[in-house]
């Protein structure tokens, strides 16, 4: 199986977007999570989905991404398709292009409803598992 028939088969969402933000891929599981089909996100910005309160949050996120920093761990309300929000926490690596300039994101998010900070870093730690395959 290839790294992106893992990610395609993974139960988290796994999502790349260029340098101004327009999502490049999505695995599968965006169905499960946001209710959207893959295709309808594709070439879409990812900041169009994040909660009007979080678009400060997620930007800065985004800054430091473009400076080379790893986002772990970053809490998001993301809209569903029906126009509901789901609390998610991301995690996104940097991609840069073969002259080392920022070229973009790869990432894994889950939904934020475990119990606890522990139970949340297992399905962290699980779908990051899921991460080099979107690569």
């Amino acid at each position: 199986m290839t790294p992106r028939g893992v990610s395609e088969r993974a139960p988290h969402l796994a999502f790349s977007a260029d340098d101004q933000l327009r999502l490049t891929y999505v695995n599968a599981a965006l169905r499960a999570v946001l209710g959207y089909e893959p295709g309808q996100v594709l070439g879409t910005r990812v900041i169009d989905y994040v909660h009007p309160d979080d678009v400060a949050r997620a930007e800065s996120l985004w800054q430091e991404l473009a400076g080379g920093q790893e986002a772990a761990g970053a809490e998001l309300r993301v809209r569903h398709a029906q126009g509901h929000y789901i609390h998610m926490v991301l995690d996104a690596l940097p991609r840069l292009a073969p002259g080392g300039q920022f070229a973009g994101v790869d990432g894994i998010g889950a939904e934020a409803q475990a119990p606890d900070q522990r139970a949340l870093e297992t399905v962290l730690a699980e779908a990051e598992h899921y991460l080099p395959a979107v690569r």
